[in-house]
């Protein structure tokens, strides 16, 4: 029986390759281009359809987080190999899903289940995982692994530069008029998560 498993949502961008081998479980999110809904877990939809569908759609997707009842399963059956869990996962303030594991785990009272809001999403999510991965997979406790995911939340800063407005506009984070000025005057804003 290991000591500690690791499980994180698909928004963490980790390769399959790598969470085999760290033995990371990924719970998918579930992606909606207008009636079409697709699980968020390379099968169902590969990177390369998926950004075939967002250049050729009218609106942008949506998603949907997995239910409490997707992690009490997947809690469930970790738990017969596992001690505890550590459940790293996107950002509530942009998704549900922590909202499901904290349900979830109120279903399992008495199970070692720690729950972590990464403040985070996409490779920088993933970059925690991994290294919460790495340390479980070298015996570190939980607790140890805990501290090192926080200090890393504290030290992690999200800066990109879009390279279009065109999907900014689409989702509604700038208006019309001021996403033609800035294209007009080919200005790349710098944006960051919180």
């Amino acid at each position: 029986m290991s000591n500690v498993a690791i499980v994180t949502d698909s928004t963490s961008d980790i390769s399959r390759e790598t969470t085999n081998r760290l033995k990371i479980k990924v719970v998918p999110l579930t992606v909606i281009f207008g009636e079409e809904s697709f699980l968020d877990d390379g099968k169902e939809i590969t990177t390369v359809e998926f950004y075939k569908k967002i250049r050729s759609a009218e609106k942008l997707p949506t998603t949907t987080q997995p239910t409490p009842k997707d992690f009490i399963e997947i809690y469930t059956e970790i738990l017969k190999d596992s001690e505890s869990i550590i459940s790293i996962h996107i950002s509530k303030k942009m998704s549900g899903t922590i909202n499901s594991t904290e349900l979830a785990k109120k279903e399992m009272p008495g199970k070692d289940i720690e729950i972590v809001d990464s403040d985070l999403v996409s490779y920088p999510l993933g970059f925690i995982v991994v290294k919460a991965a790495k340390l479980a997979l070298e015996g570190k406790t939980k607790e140890e692994i805990l501290r090192e995911v926080y200090n890393l939340k504290t030290k992690i800063k999200v800066l990109f530069v879009p390279s279009t407005l065109e999907y900014l506009k689409k989702g509604g984070r700038i208006g019309k008029a001021k996403g033609l000025i800035a294209s007009l005057l080919e200005i790349k804003p710098i944006l960051t998560i919180h």
